[in-house]
């Protein structure tokens, strides 16, 4: 190798090791002043959304100049911006008492550990039900930053009894935290509704269909021609939703859901919607007359005939359709699920 290419070289890699290194202020501990949990910011201001809060205690990793007002941090796979004045660094840090939870996982069977707090992120791994994990923190979308035998990562807190009032981040408007302390509310509805309805044999899910601060919880017969029934509450009424078969998928926060299924040669996709605190259906679909089998790339079967809010059409016609109404790419299913004692008793 020539020598003008091997300094080129050289001074590449000290170049891409000076950026790195300048990306890494290293490590600081959290510590709340008047409180134990401090708030993530989206941008460097008090006037930014919060992402979350996290407890005193909490290591973060400094991506910015730690003794500016406001660091760039990151928590996880989260990125975002706390205060200086929340952050203790060298032997400071070492006097911090730590203000974490304990939580116990209330899963049917286990909870998934992710990367960051959400369905999409990498399976870090999996935590049995019954066992306990250390809560440091708590995203605007109700996911806990726990550690579970050293590692760390997030977790649905709907998986998760505390026991404890949800943080004060600024998802959690005024109304949710009322209907939370209120047993007139949401979970009283629904705890009634499981004691006249439910059976043992079912599993349960809460699951955030619409943008409102009240999950929809879901009930699984375990059989399909059953269905789900899907409750929603709304100005002290809870309205079910009773699914064609059991299989479904949702736009988490976007007011989409969709009953996708089949039997006997004929498929259907139901689009529904929550309007004014009742489910809706916004679009029906259905197909049938096999043809071609299975299409790994539709996702589904292809049939000879379409038929699109009773209209006939054609297959791509009505993805086309289908598409306008229900984003396939956003949509998330119902990953775990509680038993009958769990939810009613995060409930």
């Amino acid at each position: 190798m020539k020598r003008g290419t091997v300094i080129l070289l050289a001074a590449v890699m000290c170049m891409l090791l000076c950026s790195a290194l300048a990306d890494d202020y290293g490590k600081a501990i959290i510590v709340g002043r008047s409180g134990y949990k401090v708030h993530l910011r989206e941008e460097p201001s008090a006037d930014s959304d919060s992402m979350g809060v996290y407890f005193t205690g909490t290591q973060v990793k400094c991506e910015s100049d730690p003794n500016a007002e406001w660091v760039a941090v990151k928590i996880g796979r989260e990125r975002g911006y706390m205060r200086s004045g929340y952050l203790k660094r060298g032997e400071a840090a070492d006097y911090v008492t730590p203000q974490f939870w304990t939580g116990t996982v209330t899963a049917t069977n286990y909870a998934r550990l992710r990367a960051g707090p959400s369905t999409e992120y990498q399976l870090y791994g999996t935590v049995k039900t019954g066992e306990n994990v250390t809560i440091m923190g708590e995203t605007d979308k109700h996911w806990y930053y726990v550690e579970y035998k050293g590692e760390k990562g997030f977790m649905s807190a709907n998986l998760i009894y505390t026991g404890k009032m949800p943080s004060g981040s600024s998802a959690y408007t005024q109304e949710y935290m009322s209907e939370y302390a209120n047993t007139s509310g949401w979970r009283a509805a629904y705890r009634t509704y499981l004691l006249e309805h439910a059976d043992s044999s079912d599993t349960f899910a809460l699951i955030y269909v619409n943008d409102d601060s009240v999950p929809e919880l879901v009930i699984d017969s375990g059989v399909e021609a059953e269905g789900c029934q899907i409750l929603t509450y709304s100005a002290g009424q809870v309205n079910v939703l009773k699914t064609r078969r059991l299989g479904f998928t949702y736009i988490e926060r976007g007011n989409r859901l969709c009953n996708s299924d089949g039997i006997m040669d004929h498929y259907f996709d139901d689009v529904y919607e929550i309007r004014n605190g009742r489910w809706a259906c916004i679009a029906r679909g259905e197909y049938f007359g096999y043809l071609s089998g299975w299409n790994d790339i539709l996702q589904r079967y292809v049939c000879r005939y379409y038929r699109w809010n009773g209209q006939t059409t054609t297959l791509d016609q009505y993805l086309i359709s289908l598409d306008a109404v229900y984003d396939g790419q956003r949509a998330v299913g119902v990953e775990e699920g509680y038993s009958l004692s769990n939810i009613l008793m995060q409930l």
